[in-house]
């Protein structure tokens, strides 16, 4: 059985990487959707 916010989870990633489309690569921090380029960012 799949887990209930599953499916929403999976659309708030499709949003990440369209509404960045020059950042294609999306990666899950904390539970959070972000672009790499982002996180790098936020790592520095």
């Amino acid at each position: 059985m799949e887990e209930p916010n599953s499916p929403y989870f999976r659309e708030q990633v499709d949003d990440v990487v369209e509404s960045d489309p020059q950042d294609r690569e999306v990666i899950i921090v904390e539970g959070e959707a972000m672009s790499l380029r982002s996180y790098k960012k936020r790592r520095d």
